[in-house]
């Protein structure tokens, strides 16, 4: 992730159908190691999709949490 975030790509880019950013994909599919690359790399963490959820409905929505 790191190499890639190197080319400047665009961190806020949403797909066409649920309007979602690589941070919602990273929160979905528990990608810690991503969600932290886009976060010091400043990925918005309270965007909306389409349903007006964050990254961190999300990540709830799938389970994906750790207890500490």
């Amino acid at each position: 992730m790191a190499s890639f975030l190197s080319l400047h790509p665009n961190i806020e880019a949403r797909t066409n159908g649920e309007w979602q950013t690589p941070f919602h994909y990273a929160a979905k599919y528990d990608a810690t190691t991503s969600l932290q690359c886009l976060r010091s790399n400043g990925a918005d963490i309270n965007v909306l999709d389409y349903k007006r959820r964050t990254a961190l409905h999300l990540a709830a929505l799938h389970g994906n949490y750790q207890d500490k």
